[in-house]
């Protein structure tokens, strides 16, 4: 899970990574260890990641022992991979929809989480991109930024609980900045009031040029 947002910054996460259930080992048995005889073209395609779905960057082929070749693999890792694959998709497309809405306030790319399928390649099976979320120096450009973020949070197809966190945090500061907005401007009115004021007072005059009150006031008397 995404840590908590702080003053700073925070995470806009797909969920938490989602590994993919690796085949059970009876399956051999009870599916009675069915393979898959791949083509030559397969093959080629495969082996240079060009296969439907394994265009995504991110994918890297491991070099462990655990990794089998396209033709080695069983039913149940074929279904596996295509999971993964589906999985990968999502993911980008996920972290890719908050990175183009945050704009300036993306602090940077997306990471992701991955794991190893049983073709020996890497999946994206989770994901963030970090986001600047403190106050700006003025109450009207923190309101347009925390408009951005909350977009940004909510821009997937599927916002994740981490990203509904940001997008209401978000929207708390903005409603601060709000309320900040409207006691500045009541103040600025109570201070031009009060000047207005004391210039009458002093010059006996209101704003329009005519005698105040207290000129009114003396040129009836004399």
């Amino acid at each position: 899970m995404s840590p908590p947002a702080t003053a700073s910054g925070g995470r806009l996460q797909s969920e938490p990574a989602q590994r993919i259930p690796e085949p059970s080992s009876a399956a051999g048995a009870t599916g009675g260890g069915d393979r898959v005889t791949i083509s030559a073209r397969g093959r080629q395609m495969a082996a240079q990641g060009t296969g439907a779905g394994t265009g995504a960057p991110g994918r890297e082929r491991a070099t462990g022992p655990a990794a089998k070749g396209p033709t080695e693999l069983d039913m149940a890792e074929l279904r596996m991979v295509e999971q993964l694959k589906q999985r990968d998709r999502e993911v980008r497309a996920h972290e890719l929809a908050h990175l183009a809405n945050a704009g300036q306030y993306a602090t940077g790319g997306p990471s992701y989480t991955y794991q190893q399928g049983p073709d020996g390649r890497r999946y994206a099976v989770g994901g963030e991109v970090p986001v600047d979320i403190s106050n700006e120096r003025t109450p009207e450009a923190t309101i347009q930024k925390m408009r951005t973020v909350r977009r940004a949070a909510l821009a997937p197809a599927n916002p994740s609980a981490a990203d509904r966190n940001i997008a209401a945090a978000a929207s708390r500061k903005e409603a601060e900045a709000r309320r900040e907005l409207a006691q500045e401007k009541t103040v600025e009115k109570k201070t031009g009031h009060e000047a207005g004021a004391a210039r009458v007072s002093n010059t006996g005059q209101d704003a329009t040029g005519l005698p105040g009150r207290a000129g009114r006031a003396g040129t009836g008397a004399a």
